[in-house]
């Protein structure tokens, strides 16, 4: 017996399993490392530091668009017979084509590692829409802006129980015993409208200090989670799962973003007029910069020898109150599962029926308990550290560290932590920098590149693992946008130095 998971978008196991299978297609999310540090990011510093868009570079500075999107993963590595060179110079071997020409996919590409720890997943994209910052004075500014996220996060799969899912439950590979299993499961999405205000508070010789606040309004677009405390799996019987012991909690907002979900994280990331969910957050930040006299000659344009930023990022949350499904099931003894005709049927009807078909049979098979009829989705709060330091003129070196606030094993909307440092060459139409990045809670080392030409930006964290031979890789990250602004008259960028 072998599960078809192509044809049952809404099972839960359908997104765990593609989310490890399918690194190629999942590599579209958030990171812009090489424009948070900038000084010509302009609106975009209210989303790293919101205290930064007042004595900004820019009298007033626009979004006109912005993606970003990445993905990791540490179970299954991408190990391509071609590179990506190879692959847009048109020099893919002959070997990984089929006889019509085209790139025919090999299994084997995918390579897993193992290595008996838990298995780990992540993925991210942002969306800026329009934004825009002004500046009232030389100390005040405000800002307002709009962007749609989606996150998922996938932890702590037991490596035997994702090899199962992998290979199916009808073959013979993988059979194992999965114990003491805790993973958890978070799928969000999410619209924010908000606010921004930065303030000069200290303008003093060489001691400059300005804070800034956020006010969001958030508009939950979907969420699903999945809370396993103990589950014991014994896939060694062929075409059948026992479930040896289950204690778990899962809850959704609606089907339509499950749904959407299978067709694609765009499709899911799209406003609907059905949004059930609904909170507020705030961000808050300060910025202090040191402008001694004495390197006055050495420096740039915008006079700091050394700027840190310290912000609290994406504090809040969104509770879901309408519409909700809410419930846990547990067990203590042995349950033998076997797929039958219903069980295919209620799926490929819809995934309404689907999700009917799972809630049925916890009612007839496990300790089933209703929850409360709502829920609460915890944004991804973040302590946001940026320093960057003047080294001669144009040249900078910047560090922006992301330290996470949120536990894996909760109901929420989680950013890995992770810390980057970025050597760059800046000026007004130009802009080009190395980030040297420990992401994904500081396990993946990566090289990137950003390059800024004017209004036009665009940039990746894994710039090596998408061009070195025989790279295989885990995850990818890129992002990109166009934004304009009107610059400072030079009477004015003069008073920065007041």
């Amino acid at each position: 017996m072998k599960i078809n998971w192509k044809t049952l978008p809404g099972r839960l196991g359908l997104v765990m399993v593609s989310f490890f299978l399918f690194p190629s297609e999942s590599l579209n999310a958030q990171s812009f490392n090489g424009l948070n540090i900038s000084n010509f990011q302009g609106v975009h510093g209210m989303y790293i530091n919101p205290s930064s868009i007042v004595d900004s570079r820019y009298k007033t500075h626009v979004n006109i668009t912005a993606m970003g999107t990445s993905f990791y993963n540490d179970y299954l590595s991408l190990d391509l017979p071609f590179t990506l060179m190879q692959l847009i110079r048109g020099k893919v071997p002959a070997s990984a084509k089929n006889p019509s020409g085209q790139i025919q996919w090999d299994n084997s590409w995918l390579v897993e590692q193992i290595n008996g720890k838990p298995k780990n997943a992540s993925y991210n994209l942002e969306w800026r829409g329009p934004a825009a910052m002004i500046s009232l004075s030389k100390r005040l500014a405000v800002g307002a802006g709009m962007r749609t996220r989606l996150g998922i996060n996938l932890n702590n799969v037991d490596e035997n129980l994702a090899r199962t899912l992998r290979s199916g439950i009808d073959t013979a590979y993988n059979r194992a015993l999965s114990k003491d299993n805790s993973f958890n499961l978070n799928m969000n999405s999410f619209q924010e409208v908000s606010g921004t205000m930065a303030l000069v508070l200290v303008n003093k010789k060489s001691r400059y200090l300005k804070v800034g606040g956020t006010v969001k309004a958030l508009f939950g677009i979907g969420s699903l989670y999945l809370n396993n405390k103990g589950l014991e799996v014994d896939s060694r019987n062929l075409d059948s799962l026992t479930i040896n012991r289950m204690d778990m909690e899962i809850g959704y907002s609606n089907s339509a973003f499950i749904q959407n979900l299978s067709k694609g994280v765009l499709s899911a990331s799209m406003p609907r007029p059905d949004m059930n969910g609904f909170g507020i957050g705030y961000d808050l930040g300060a910025t202090m910069e040191w402008r001694p006299e004495a390197t006055e000659a050495l420096q740039g344009k915008n006079r700091y020898l050394l700027r840190l930023g310290v912000a609290l990022l994406d504090m809040g949350g969104i509770n879901y109150k309408r519409n909700v499904t809410s419930y846990s099931v547990s067990r203590n003894t042995p349950l033998l599962f076997n797929e039958d005709s219903a069980f295919n049927a209620a799926f490929q009807q819809g995934v309404d029926q689907g999700l009917n078909w799972m809630k049925d049979y916890a009612q007839r098979n496990l300790n089933y308990k209703e929850q409360q009829n709502s829920f609460r989705v915890n944004m991804p709060s973040t302590l946001s550290v940026q320093l960057d330091y003047n080294l001669f003129k144009s040249f900078y070196l910047g560090m922006l560290w992301n330290q996470s606030f949120v536990s894996r094993s909760s109901i929420n909307f989680r950013r890995p932590s992770g810390i980057v440092f970025m050597p760059r060459f800046e000026s007004r139409l130009f802009e080009l920098s190395m980030p040297v990045s420990f992401n994904n809670d500081y396990t993946d080392a990566g090289l990137g590149a950003f390059l800024r030409l004017g209004p036009v930006y665009f940039g990746t964290d894994n710039l090596f693992r998408s061009i070195k031979t025989n790279a295989g890789f885990n995850g990818f990250n890129f992002y990109f946008g166009m934004s304009t602004g009107i610059g400072k008259s030079k009477k004015k960028q003069k008073d920065r130095k007041d």
